[in-house]
């Protein structure tokens, strides 16, 4: 997976989605995410390099923050994701579809 391909705005965007997940971590997000806190953490330590066989958790981590965050039961309002992530709704969103697009053959 190469993450270098997305702009140092989506880097960042990614890096606090997975930030705003550690920080309000709950009892259903290992279910949501397919992965456990320390994953999460892990790919939240290392962003935006993929540890050598950490490509799935890495997928699910990232992939998940984004969705999550807009589509979720839990997801941030939409007036809210810009605070958060530092990108709008909109952009947010078409930065998800590109997520997807870069983590679908690991997890597919």
């Amino acid at each position: 997976m190469d993450f270098a391909a997305i702009s140092p705005a989506s880097q960042e965007a990614v890096r606090r989605a997975l930030q705003y997940w550690v920080e309000h971590w709950d009892f259903e997000c290992p279910t949501l995410f397919g992965i456990e806190l320390e994953g999460l953490e892990q790919v939240l330590e290392h962003w935006p390099t993929v540890v050598s066989g950490a490509d799935q958790t890495v997928a699910l981590a990232t992939l998940g923050a984004l969705r999550e965050m807009l589509y979720g039961a839990s997801s941030v309002p939409a007036s809210q994701v810009p605070a958060v992530i530092g990108l709008s709704y909109e952009q947010a969103h078409a930065l998800c579809s590109e997520i997807h697009s870069i983590v679908k053959p690991v997890l597919s």
